[in-house]
């Protein structure tokens, strides 16, 4: 007989020893393997291909930034339909902060910062970019009056105003001169 409290339960709602019972199987004995040699030998495995894929990547005479733009319309129905099943909370869900501490505790700090250092010079691009539009911004921003908590508090949505307008630049969305005058526009 089905348990239909159960039955009506989502994969984020179960735990492991719910769902066997409610499948009718128990853990060891069916698959020719357990849980835990099939996640030793899928971490096995990326260990073992991560030169294959260096190299494979490294190789590549695909356009794989045209690539993945010309992939946009179907990302942007992937993300749509992650958003409408809320494939992405039900995730989370199946997760704990503990699992997300022993993650980084089980990373040493090198594989940061080896990460970070590889990517300095996109960085870098970055700071490049930005460097004189946040210039404009704290010189407007320093215009602007703060001697009451009024005026505090207008010099800080500013501020917060500011930095949206340079991420609308950075992530492409307006251009250099509209971020300008939407710095100015709300530093008055």
């Amino acid at each position: 007989m089905v348990d239909t409290a159960t039955a009506e339960k989502t994969v984020d709602q179960l735990t492991p020893a719910e769902m066997e019972e409610f499948l009718g199987v128990q853990q060891e004995g069916i698959l020719k393997i357990t849980s835990t040699e099939w996640k030793d030998d899928w971490s096995q495995g990326v260990t073992d291909n991560a030169e294959r894929w260096k190299r494979r990547t490294e190789g590549t005479k695909k356009d794989i930034v045209g690539l993945a733009i010309a992939a946009e319309p179907k990302f942007k129905d992937k993300m749509t339909q992650v958003l409408k099943n809320e494939t992405r909370a039900k995730s989370l869900k199946q997760t704990s902060t503990a699992e997300v501490i022993q993650a980084v505790k089980d990373t040493p700090a090198a594989t940061y910062s080896e990460g970070a250092t590889k990517r300095k010079t996109k960085f870098g691009k970055k700071i490049d970019l930005q460097y004189p539009l946040r210039e404009y911004a704290k010189q407007q921003l320093d215009k602007m009056p703060q001697g009451t908590d009024a005026e505090r508090e207008k010099k800080m949505i500013s501020s917060k105003r500011a930095n949206q307008a340079i991420g609308q630049f950075l992530k492409g969305i307006i251009d250099i001169g509209t971020c300008r005058t939407a710095i100015a526009a709300v530093c008055k």
